[in-house]
């Protein structure tokens, strides 16, 4: 698959509104020190995280949250036997995927349905997070395991895979997938920050997207999404630090 490349210096994005989604004072501890972050939304349901400022408030670092746009208090997920997590992906449907504690104190990729945990590396001596989920149900992110590091795929018919690196290369991660199960993200080698790869994973395997674009002086370094039409999107070095957007030329 070629791609074409488009390059983003600048944007500009203007607000129509602004919305407080949540008061965590409400909804947690009454405490109105505490904090929010959201991480994704899915036209009616915002997740993301909460955490306290002092650490004193009785939620110990970052907790996974929900909450819906018409109104009403955040729900706190469930995790997956520890204190902590965050919700970080939602697909249209209301499944979250994300990372939350282990009663061992395992930080594992988590997947809510329904509001209910799921771990999907399980076992010891893990930590996982889990970046992207599609409406496929197919879930990618990373997993740290053995002094390894490794982007993985899971899905509800093959489970864990763990998908490698590009030849030579020692860490990767994934962070974008589509409804076909196409994964975008990273694979580190050698000589970082030039080491560093953009990368493209089917049920193929990985390839550097770099060797799919003519674009002299560049260097493509995150890919951090993929459309169902094979658009992806990232970061990578050209004079400097940019976005860019990849198309499909067939």
């Amino acid at each position: 698959m070629d791609c074409g490349i488009d390059v983003y210096e600048k944007t500009s994005w203007r607000a129509r509104s602004l919305l407080d989604f949540i008061s965590l004072r409400e909804s947690l501890t009454g405490d109105p020190r505490l904090e929010s972050r959201a991480t994704a939304f899915n036209g009616s349901v915002i997740v993301g995280a909460g955490t306290s400022t002092d650490g004193r408030e009785g939620v110990p670092g970052e907790v996974p949250l929900a909450w819906w746009i018409r109104g009403g208090p955040a729900i706190r997920l469930a995790t997956l036997g520890g204190p902590t997590g965050a919700a970080l992906a939602l697909t249209e449907s209301g499944v979250a995927v994300g990372y939350s504690d282990t009663a061992q104190g395992e930080r594992h990729a988590t997947l809510w349905l329904r509001g209910f945990p799921t771990d999907l590396t399980p076992g010891t001596g893990i930590v996982s997070v889990a970046s992207s989920v599609s409406m496929s149900l197919t879930v990618v992110g990373e997993i740290s395991q053995n002094n390894s590091r490794s982007g993985f795929r899971w899905t509800q018919e093959h489970g864990l895979e763990t998908l490698g690196t590009l030849p030579g290369d020692f860490t990767s991660s994934l962070g974008g997938v589509n409804s076909a199960g196409v994964a975008v993200g990273n694979s580190t080698g050698p000589n970082f920050p030039l080491g560093l790869h953009a990368t493209r994973c089917d049920r193929s395997g990985c390839v550097d997207l770099n060797t799919l674009v003519d674009a002299p002086g560049w260097r493509l370094e995150y890919a951090s999404g993929i459309s169902d039409q094979g658009v992806i999107g990232g970061s990578g070095q050209g004079p400097n630090i940019r976005a860019f957007l990849l198309r499909p030329l067939h």
